[in-house]
């Protein structure tokens, strides 16, 4: 029965039929004329759900057997989604469990067509919902924090007792299976994982160099140069609004006094979405749960695969194109996702050269397919202890 279950889920997982994706492995600089136009495909088959018949939804790979591990250490997912409903499908398809639960705000200033969409493909889940509370979003505003802080509580609220949470938006795509995740999560043994930019004011780089210096003369202090000192002695770090955060973390930022305080304070601040879980995880007399102990060192994350233009140009050189100075993802970075360390890849664009995501989605389906064929995890979890050695200390 179990073998018949297999069979049916590798007909059901997407496959890229124009192209042989294995072409995209190896460096862009090395690709012949040949390979680097099927890179730029942009007629590729789009697959196409109806949202109003759970059956027929759900047999489109979407029931994906759990282990045990699995079950015994559920996952809270924040999706933060505006628009294009096939993609944001597709997202929700690779990283749905039955074992997890899962919070999807919809921008209100989304179309009626999609929020139907969103809401008739939730209600076909048990463990999905849409908030009530869901609010309009608005780039570099406060509204970008708040969406994820609606979602915060309503998960909090949930009746699952989640593990630990990880969000998301519309635009990215998972690099671990879910049965990684957990592996890599009981690893990280309750630290939460959140990027610290190294350029930030008394970070964990010397933000004076020229290379901060070209990117922000006061270590990105302009942000909150203007609003009265931050409360309880909290210095402000630069970091973004990706995070891995543990229960109690998130207990923390929703419930503590000094937490509710730190987060109206940095809601006048430039783009707080970037300043928030980074502050609140680096300021360790706060003694946050699964915090960082000390934000002057440099310490490796794997919330993201983000390449910043003026960051990461010198190091990866491929990329194709930047929208707010960030590579949008395509085949040339095929190679690069896949040996990544990282959980997740930001960001995609479904209007531009779209064939690198549905190679990015074949190979992660082809992992599951290997786990359940298997029974077992096929990845080497040794970086992860490099990166989160054994600790007593989870504040």
């Amino acid at each position: 029965m179990y073998n018949k279950l297999i069979l049916s889920l590798a007909k059901q997982f997407p496959r890229v039929k124009e192209v042989p994706c294995s072409i995209f492995l190896g460096p862009p600089d090395e690709w012949n004329d040949s390979v680097q136009a099927l890179s730029e495909l942009e007629n590729i088959t789009e697959e196409t759900f109806d949202y109003t018949d759970c059956s027929k939804l759900r047999a489109r790979g979407f029931d994906i057997p759990t282990t045990d591990e699995e079950n015994r250490f559920p996952i809270a997912f924040s999706i933060i989604v505006y628009t294009n409903m096939q993609r944001f499908t597709r997202l929700f398809r690779a990283v749905y469990r039955s074992s997890n639960v899962y919070c999807i705000h919809v921008d209100q200033k989304s179309t009626h067509e999609f929020k139907e969409a969103v809401y008739n493909l939730t209600s076909c889940f048990e463990n999905v919902f849409v908030p009530e509370d869901a609010i309009s979003v608005w780039w570099a505003s406060p509204s970008t924090l708040e969406a994820e802080m609606v979602c915060l509580r309503s998960l909090w609220r949930h009746q699952m007792k989640w593990l630990i949470l990880i969000n998301l938006t519309g635009e990215e795509f998972p690099l671990r299976t879910n049965l990684e995740l957990v592996n890599i999560l009981k690893i990280m043994a309750g630290r939460n994982d959140v990027w610290l930019d190294p350029c930030t004011l008394d970070g964990p780089g010397n933000w004076t160099s020229n290379d901060c210096i070209f990117l922000s003369e006061k270590g990105f202090a302009e942000r909150w140069e203007n609003l009265t000192a931050a409360p309880y002695n909290i210095h402000p770090f630069k970091g973004q609004i990706h995070a891995v955060l543990s229960r109690d973390a998130v207990d923390y930022i929703l419930h503590d006094p000094v937490a509710k305080e730190l987060y109206q304070w940095i809601s006048k601040a430039f783009m707080p979405d970037e300043l928030f879980f980074s502050t609140i995880n680096s300021n360790p007399h706060l003694k946050v749960p699964g915090s960082n102990p000390d934000p002057r060192i440099r310490k490796r994350s794997i919330a993201r695969v983000k390449l910043w233009k003026d960051r990461h140009k010198s190091t990866w050189p491929y990329c194709s194109m930047y929208q707010r100075f960030v590579c949008l993802l395509t085949a040339r970075e095929l190679t690069l996702l896949t040996n990544s360390k990282q959980l997740v890849a930001n960001k995609f664009k479904a209007s531009f050269r779209p064939v690198g995501y549905s190679c990015l989605e074949q190979w992660y389906f082809e992992r599951v397919l290997l786990e359940l064929q298997t029974g077992h995890l096929h990845m080497d979890l040794s970086d992860y202890h490099h990166i989160f050695p054994h600790t007593n200390d989870t504040r």
